[in-house]
């Protein structure tokens, strides 16, 4: 009997990972999480299903979110994901893949947060047709913008990025990141409280 109710225990919670809208908010997947291991085991299955999902970035683990943004690079069905930050836009991986052919996408004042950024960075990071990425107005701060930096080095595509507005404050990520990348050629950093030593640091990078 009791092996019975673990199977359907077991049942229960992987059903809701088979359908193509999957909601994980009310999944148990911090750091001790009892589901941790099922939904990154789904996660790097690539569900061929799965069109639509939701977390909330800020209550799950590290090593979820690395499946997540494994399932970003490589998707060919998940067309809509939130992250859980409030009032933010679903993103559409596909876009930012880069298998949805975009040269140019504008997600300007979509109230993304740093979570919604590293998705936007797993995608860039592979992503072989976008030249003109507009993320200025929203909240991605200096967590989001050293995810977006860390991306922009592996990027030999993207030639404007606009993060202006975005509460940034350091700016040696993304100095760093200008170093190892040759092609990016319009950069906007306004309105972000950069200070005099992030100013430096990126001068000297585009001094080369």
């Amino acid at each position: 009997r009791g092996g019975g109710g673990g199977l359907a225990a077991a049942m229960v919670a992987v059903l809701p990972l088979q359908a193509s809208r999957v909601d994980l908010t009310g999944f148990d997947l911090g750091d001790d999480g009892v589901m941790v291991g099922t939904v990154v085991a789904w996660m790097e299955s690539e569900p061929s299903a799965l069109t639509s999902l939701t977390l909330d970035w800020g209550k799950v683990c590290g090593r979820v979110r690395e499946a997540l943004l494994g399932v970003v690079r490589t998707t060919h069905t998940l067309v809509a994901l939130s992250v859980g930050e409030e009032g933010a836009m679903p993103l559409n991986p596909q876009q930012l893949c880069g298998r949805e052919a975009v040269p140019s996408l504008d997600l300007s004042g979509k109230r993304l947060g740093p979570g919604s950024a590293a998705v936007v960075a797993a995608g860039l990071s592979v992503n072989k047709v976008l030249t003109d990425l507009n993320l200025c107005y929203n909240q991605i701060r200096h967590e989001g913008a050293a995810a977006i930096a860390e991306a922009l080095r592996g990027n030999g595509v993207l030639t404007s990025l606009n993060v202006g507005s975005n509460d940034i404050g350091g700016a040696t990520a993304i100095a760093e990141a200008l170093r190892g990348n040759a092609v990016l050629t319009s950069l906007n950093l306004q309105s972000n409280f950069i200070r005099d030593k992030g100013a430096a640091a990126i001068a000297e990078a585009l001094q080369g």
